[in-house]
């Protein structure tokens, strides 16, 4: 009987490790506890090309899942929807067996903007973790947004960033920035903010224009809050 005890749990073992490694290598945003009654949704790719969402939308069906799809811009979102907690990290495995290895988990929410507007500042007003930027130096910093209207970030390496300004816009799905006390300064659209995700849309600020301007850009920021925050 030992013998036999000893060798199922040697079997669920092995089991559970190449369940492990057949995730995706990248989840941003991390798997939610199973316990969690809330539904969680997965972003496979944002594409500018139609062509390539297509793709990704057939891989996904010819694996059995319904995907879905958002328009953001000049991107196509591709998602897989209305997953309860307790199912997120078997779908991670169908994903990954698709062959998509970096994704995004968030909570479900609303389609427009997925900002509740509840209590907006409640929500951003902590420490992030970068998870993916322009500057790929940056990835794994920290940026505490503090509720006095200051952000600063501490890069992996435990340097910290000047402290900069920032401050609501009307609306509550834009904030405005500056380095330089307001006398230029740019602004971000949120494009999501939950409890423990935030992706933001920087279109910069020029330094030769007084006051708010953009510099053209589309920067993409993604954040999200580690266990120990």
């Amino acid at each position: 009987m030992k013998r036999i005890i000893l060798l199922f749990n040697l079997l669920l073992t092995s089991f559970f490790c190449f369940a492990q490694q057949n995730l995706p290598a990248r989840i941003i945003g991390g798997i939610p506890s199973m316990n969690s009654g809330k539904k969680y949704q997965i972003q496979v790719g944002a594409y500018r090309i139609e062509k390539n969402a297509e793709d990704a939308i057939l891989q996904l069906r010819n694996i059995d899942l319904s995907p879905s799809t958002e328009r953001f811009r000049d991107f196509t979102r591709v998602l897989v929807k209305e997953i309860p907690a307790d199912q997120v990290r078997v779908y991670l495995a169908s994903v990954a067996k698709a062959g998509f290895m970096e994704v995004i988990v968030r909570e479900d929410a609303p389609s427009k903007g997925q900002v509740n507007n509840s209590k907006p500042s409640e929500l951003l007003c902590k420490t992030w973790k970068i998870e993916s930027c322009p500057n790929k130096e940056l990835v794994g910093s920290l940026l505490y947004i503090l509720n006095d209207g200051k952000y600063y970030v501490v890069n992996i390496e435990g340097e910290s960033s000047s402290v900069s300004n920032w401050r609501w816009n009307s609306g509550g799905n834009e904030f405005e920035y500056t380095h330089n006390n307001w006398e230029y300064y740019g602004r971000v659209e949120i494009i999501n903010l939950m409890e423990d995700y935030l992706e933001l849309l920087d279109s910069g600020y020029s330094y030769d224009t007084p006051g708010r301007s953009s510099a053209g850009y589309s920067n993409r920021w993604v954040f999200s809050v580690t266990p120990a925050n």
